[in-house]
């Protein structure tokens, strides 16, 4: 039963291996992926710091606020990301 509902949903596995050249473009439109969307990433970190830096601060009872670290780590892992990305460094 399960067997025939997984193939209804996701149809017929498909014979054999695919042509080489289709695993070329495949693996080629994958590696243009990732760079778009370590770029989207990027824009995403420069919004929310700019939203951060215009919003108005709490009052001075606040003494440690992550925010300012949560948004700097992530900008590093995007950078580091994007730099991968361009380098195909990215594991499958």
């Amino acid at each position: 039963m399960l067997a025939g509902l997984r193939r209804f949903i996701f149809g017929e596995k498909p014979p054999g291996v695919l042509p080489r050249r289709v695993q070329e473009n495949i693996a080629l439109q994958q590696q243009e992926s990732e760079k778009l969307i370590g770029w989207v990433q990027f824009a995403l970190v420069a919004i929310f710091f700019s939203l951060y830096t215009l919003a108005p601060k709490p009052g001075a009872q606040t003494m440690f606020q992550p925010v300012l670290w949560a948004i700097s780590l992530y900008f590093v892992f995007t950078v580091i990301r994007l730099a991968a990305s361009y380098k195909n460094y990215l594991p499958d």
